[in-house]
């Protein structure tokens, strides 16, 4: 199981690794951590210790399908995030700038 109980994250590498090794996960619903986990993670508010402590609770009382099903679609999900990926579409928005920046001096 892996808790995510970040106020505030950037983007939260640590979160991908975490789908990448099929944990469960919990994660506060500070911004950018839903982007990143989607539906795989249970989610809890911010600052709440009795939501957090029942998130848990309920991930520890979780059936053995139901956490199998989850932790392989955090892997899945693993996958959209990766430096290839990145790279391709920083490269393709920088790409869309310099034709945009072409096309305006013709």
């Amino acid at each position: 199981m892996f808790v995510m109980t970040s106020r505030v994250e950037s983007f939260g590498i640590v979160a991908v690794e975490a789908m990448l090794n099929e944990c469960l996960i919990i994660s506060s619903l500070s911004p950018c951590l839903p982007e990143v986990f989607g539906d795989v993670a249970t989610y809890y508010k911010s600052g709440d210790h009795n939501d957090l402590s029942e998130k848990i609770a309920l991930n520890l009382n979780m059936s053995n399908h139901d956490r199998l099903s989850i932790k392989l679609k955090a892997k899945k999900r693993s996958q959209l995030f990766s430096w290839d990926i990145c790279a391709a579409r920083t490269v393709d928005f920088f790409s869309k700038i310099i034709e945009r920046h072409n096309n305006e001096n013709r």
